[in-house]
Parts: structure tokens; sequence; C-alpha cells
């Protein structure tokens, strides 16, 4: 089975609109946790899915003219496909956008499939991760349309643990 997402678009448009205070943050469903570099702020949407649109949760803030965000989406029938969906992702990461470069790296989250990714555009720079946990896809990204801090990014990204 072929599934696909395309979560980067919400994340961009999400962060912009974020602001934070401080501290630690696990959704209410309890099933990640993330040193997040201030108070986490929700956003509900839809991703789109090779299975159609599915609902999106994003949770983030802005700090030192960066935003942070973890994000997720569940995609029904697709429990399982955490390899053959990391890959298919892998393809989606930007190389069809004029204007941007990518750098991908598959990596293990957890004993989970997931995909280490920078993507460095005219207009922004995004490093993050992709973790596939079952049928559901995490996103965890660090946005700037300056030089993105590498250290803090890393700091954040490598923060995310999977509870449940």
């Amino acid at each position: 089975m072929t599934v696909w997402v395309k979560l980067a678009g919400l994340a961009i448009v999400a962060g912009i609109a974020m602001r934070c205070g401080t501290g630690n943050f696990t959704p209410p469903d309890k099933s990640f946790s993330i040193a997040m570099p201030g108070a986490a702020r929700e956003r509900i949407g839809l991703a789109r899915t090779s299975q159609g649109k599915a609902p999106y949760e994003e949770y983030g803030c802005r700090y030192n003219q960066s935003s942070y965000s973890v994000g997720f989406t569940t995609i029904q029938g697709a429990e399982g496909g955490g390899d053959a969906m990391i890959k298919e992702y892998t393809a989606r990461v930007a190389p069809d956008v004029q204007g941007c470069t990518s750098d991908t790296q598959f990596v293990t989250v957890d004993g989970h499939p997931g995909l280490d990714f920078k993507q460095y555009c005219d207009w922004e720079s995004t490093i993050g991760r992709i973790v596939i946990v079952g049928n559901r896809v995490y996103e965890i990204s660090v946005r700037t349309h300056d030089d993105p801090d590498d250290k803090a990014a890393a700091k954040f990204i490598e923060s995310f643990r999977i509870l449940r």
C-alpha cells in the first residue's frame, strides 16, 4: 500500500501564528513528550495524504526568531507501513520546490523508522524529523527565515520521545 503525507505546509502556517512562554510539553493524548522552548499552542487542521485528508494536530511556538513545532496525523489503513511510508516521504521533502535544496537521512527513533531532513530555501530553512509509529506520522521541525541554529534545533528534535 502506498501512503504519503504532506505535513510541512501546515506547519509553516501554524508556526507563524504561535507564540511561547516556557516548558516541556506532552499533548492531551500523552502519546509523546518534547522539550518545547516555550509553552506550546495547539493548531488542529487537515493534512493531505494519499488516502485523502486526515486530521492533523500541531503544537508549537516561536522562540528566538524560529518556529518550533511537533505535529501528527493518523493514516487509517496504514498500520505497519512505517518503512514504506518513510521511504515515500523522502521523495516529498521538497525536491520539486524551486529555490530549495534538501538533505535527508534515514534514522531509527525508539525502534521506529524515521527521516531526518534539512531543507534550505531562498525564503526559509527547516531542520526536522519525521517518525512513523504504527499508522501515525509525527513531524518535528524548526523553521527560520535566518540561518538555523543547528544546536538549538538538534536539542529540540532529539528531545522528542514516544510515550505510547
